[in-house]
């Protein structure tokens, strides 16, 4: 093809990474804009960007002479530019149809299947855990549970508990009946 620069290393390699380099110089640029809602911005990017993608990888490197350390790393470069084009192509798709507002929109109305919690905090008292076998529990004025009388037998009460040195600690998460002070 070409011939080779002053530093030995093929031509080709040289144009693979300078594709490598600029493809992936306009791809974040492209990513960086389109977070920022400058969807035409981010198009113009991503075309660029593929643009040295595919002249990055048209460049052949499975040659029999093509061997050695710098043709291995050619190759993963390419490797890597494939996959990297068809995430660009895929999401340059979504804003050309202008699917990204609308696929927005129809998550937000996709019914919640599982429940939120709210973020664990050590500092504040969490909910005591209520199994389903458990009678329901009632907290009185004086910090004790009583149980309502509903014909089910009691959780037992013998599994292991925090030690009393590190009241702060909560007890596992599959503890039927908080501890104390828990």
């Amino acid at each position: 093809m070409e011939q080779e620069p002053q530093n030995g290393e093929p031509a080709e390699i040289k144009i693979i990474k300078e594709a490598y380099k600029k493809a992936f110089l306009f791809v974040n640029k492209g990513l960086n804009t389109d977070e920022l809602g400058q969807k035409e911005e981010a198009k113009n990017y991503y075309k660029q960007g593929i643009g040295h993608l595919l002249r990055g990888i048209s460049v052949s490197s499975t040659e029999p002479e093509h061997i050695g350390a710098g043709w291995e790393s050619a190759r993963q470069m390419q490797q890597k530019m494939k996959e990297t084009l068809q995430n660009v192509r895929t999401r340059l798709e979504i804003l050309e149809k202008g699917l990204a507002t609308s696929l927005r929109n129809d998550l937000q109305e996709v019914p919640k299947l599982y429940p939120e919690f709210p973020p664990k905090d050590v500092s504040e008292k969490s909910p005591e855990p209520q199994s389903f076998s458990s009678p329901p529990q009632h907290t009185e004025a004086n910090g004790n549970t009583s149980t309502a009388s509903t014909g089910l037998v009691p959780a037992p009460t013998s599994l292991s508990l925090p030690s009393q040195s590190h009241p702060a600690e909560a007890p596992p998460a599959y503890t039927p009946q908080a501890a104390e002070g828990h």
